[in-house]
């Protein structure tokens, strides 16, 4: 993963920082119909906690799986136990 962005457009990162930032999304989320799961690092810095909660809060059927020493990459730092959290997920 690393040097991913080396080969992206600077303009489009930006863009899309900015897009992240000023969007609102929370509107929609009222809209998600299908069984989902949230996993999410308690120690993400780029989107708090607290926006996986509300995520849970806001989408019917959602669950949420907690990370407690995960960041914004859950997957890569502790990717067993998300491994084996996510085929649960997926084989319910």
């Amino acid at each position: 993963m690393q040097g991913l962005s080396n080969s992206s457009s600077g303009l489009g990162e930006m863009n899309s920082l900015i897009a992240l930032k000023d969007e609102d999304v929370f509107c929609d989320l009222n809209c998600i119909n299908v069984p989902t799961g949230i996993f999410h690092g308690k120690e993400d810095k780029i989107c708090p906690f607290g926006m996986a909660r509300i995520m849970n809060n806001n989408i019917r059927n959602s669950i949420l799986f907690p990370f407690e020493k995960g960041g914004h990459g859950t997957f890569y730092d502790e990717k067993e136990k998300f491994n084996r959290t996510l085929l649960q997920f997926l084989n319910k």
